[in-house]
């Protein structure tokens, strides 16, 4: 039989409403799991760990892939903050244009 997964990483799984998907990888007839893919409930995947992984190995897991999330957000966000700001001048510049020829 295969290594089981440390029950603190399920409790925490299950407190802070995360998957924890078995896989068995390309041996579908293998009865012990190869990899745990780690997600959230809206898809993010916060990544894969062994089932031997420790609590700490997994909290760092995490933790790494919430903070290259975080940063991907602030990236989207700030160049949707430039495309806005440039939309705000468009829009500035026809209104001018209208009332002036109005």
């Amino acid at each position: 039989m295969g290594v089981i997964i440390d029950k603190k990483i399920i409790e925490f799984g299950a407190n802070n409403c995360l998957n924890i998907l078995g896989n068995y990888g390309r041996d579908r007839k293998a009865r012990d799991v190869k990899y745990y893919t780690i997600s959230t409930d809206t898809g993010i995947v916060l990544g894969r760990i062994k089932p031997d992984y420790s609590y700490e190995q997994f909290l760092e897991k995490i933790a790494l892939e919430a903070i290259c999330e975080a940063e991907r957000l602030s990236d989207v966000i700030t160049v949707m903050e430039e495309e806005y700001a440039e939309l705000c001048e468009d829009y500035t510049a026809l209104k001018e244009e209208a009332t002036d020829e109005g």
